[in-house]
């Protein structure tokens, strides 16, 4: 966690800042959200750009520093990358403001800049305030010391009184319920324990300002609630929240606006509500762009074709080119993928719960049929990773059914993956699909090891005997 006290991006303006702190004189406005004088906002981003320098090598870069690289190579030039162009925001006091992006887009270059971690190539922001920033779990932590000491130590440099102090180290103890680990040393806590430990000592302290980068919903699920209780708490405190995350339905919960930051520019600013929605049509786009390189031809409607005519197949007029409508079978179905809270799931980490909710209908024609829920699991270039079928059930006509498949947890790998299926008929052993899923499903696996490569996480143990 870092603390730091309001500063600017340029002496001049830490000159003008320090003579003129109840200039209520307007500057040039950024948008809707503008200020109408310096009181009314926590922080004021005007025409930043940062650019970073592209060393070929450690030693460039400490040659560099020291001014030998031009002395010796004077001709040589060093690549740039800029990744913010003259971005304008300004935030005001207890507003609560989520950046929206794709990876690379310079979400995290902007949190840093707010935080003080380092200073803009060209521009200014001015922050008032305390800030707190959560940019990295156990950024400063020493995994060889307790965690007690590693709770004092980090809140040691918050310039907090002695009562102040006590009174922070006691709400960390208790709220990371670590119970005699907290005496251990954190190489010895498990994951689960760490973020417990990380995420009490980053809230322990209350500031004007909150800056967070993509790291919520650590650990289990009652901490997890536990945690979302506790930003809320923070939150309602009349402090500032400038956060950064992936997590859409988040977002919607916690800000009520939001920026969408593309390529190192300001895309969309505005409420929250309809900055994810542009943001979802702009993925979804992307998606269908992806789709259409890996599948040819309409991207989504190739991909759908051939899931179809994979799992149909009997029931597909091989003289026919047209592939079978969902639209015109005896069932309707419809599909999602969520969490286990009921939440909309479109990327998770590896080993996370997922639950395929599958809902029927009846069409016109039939008054009951006894059917069999079945879900298939793809990746993205077609190889079957699990078949799921379900429990017979009676459908019947103006009565809806819901079924759910949940994996927990859904052991595979790193990738990208489609979701199938529909329902079958119950007394049918050649699965005779009489409805299927309008659209495939797609979601993404992440996994915290780059290296990690297999398709199916397999729990295993190992025993080693001396011979």
């Amino acid at each position: 966690m870092i603390e730091m006290p309001a500063r600017c991006g340029r002496m001049s303006d830490l000159v003008q800042q320090t003579t003129n702190r109840g200039d209520s004189g307007s500057m040039p406005a950024s948008g809707p959200y503008r200020a109408s004088r310096r009181g009314d906002f926590s922080i004021s981003i005007r025409g930043v750009s940062k650019r970073y320098r592209l060393y070929p090598s450690p030693m460039a870069r400490v040659m560099d520093v020291f001014g030998l690289r031009k002395l010796l190579n004077p001709r040589e030039s060093i690549p740039e990358f800029e990744a913010l162009h003259g971005v304008s925001i300004d935030i005001r006091h207890a507003e609560r403001v989520a950046l929206v992006g794709r990876n690379g887009a310079g979400k995290s270059t902007l949190l840093k800049l707010i935080s003080g971690n380092f200073g803009p190539s060209s521009g200014a922001i001015d922050v008032y305030g305390r800030v707190s920033a959560l940019l990295e779990m156990g950024l400063g932590f020493h995994e060889d010391f307790p965690g007690i000491d590693n709770i004092r130590s980090s809140l040691a440099y918050n310039g907090l009184t002695a009562s102040e102090f006590d009174a922070a180290v006691a709400d960390v103890i208790e709220f990371c319920e670590l119970g005699p680990f907290i005496d251990l040393p954190v190489k010895s806590y498990s994951a689960g324990m760490r973020a417990r430990l990380y995420f009490a000592v980053a809230t322990a302290i209350k500031p004007d300002i909150l800056v967070i980068d993509e790291i919520l919903g650590a650990g289990d699920a009652y901490f997890g609630a536990r945690s979302a209780e506790r930003m809320a708490q923070i939150v309602d405190g009349r402090c500032t929240l400038v956060l950064v995350s992936h997590n859409l339905a988040q977002i919607m919960e916690m800000c009520d606006r939001a920026i969408w930051i593309e390529a190192g520019r300001v895309q969309l600013d505005g409420p929250a509500v309809e900055i994810v929605k542009a943001y979802q049509e702009f993925s979804l786009a992307l998606e269908e762009r992806h789709l259409e390189a890996k599948y040819g031809g309409q991207g989504f409607e190739s991909a759908d074709r051939w899931i179809r005519r994979r799992l149909l197949g009997k029931n597909v007029d091989r003289t026919r080119s047209a592939t079978p409508n969902p639209n015109t079978m005896s069932i309707a179905v419809d599909a999602q993928l969520r969490s286990p809270q009921g939440r909309s799931i479109r990327r998770l980490e590896a080993g996370e719960e997922l639950e395929v909710a599958i809902h029927t209908e009846l069409r016109r024609g039939r008054t009951a049929l006894r059917v069999r829920p079945v879900v298939h699991l793809f990746t993205a270039d077609g190889r079957l990773v699990d078949r799921s079928l379900g429990p017979i059930l009676m459908l019947s006509r103006g009565v809806p059914l819901t079924s759910t498949v949940r994996y927990a947890p859904l052991l595979i790998g790193a990738g990208e993956y489609l979701v199938a299926g529909g329902v079958v008929e119950a007394d049918n052993r050649n699965e005779a699909f009489l409805g299927i899923f309008a659209r495939s499903l797609r979601f993404e696996v992440a996994h915290p090891d780059p290296t990690e490569t297999s398709l199916v996480l397999q729990p295993a143990s190992w025993t080693a005997t001396a011979l």
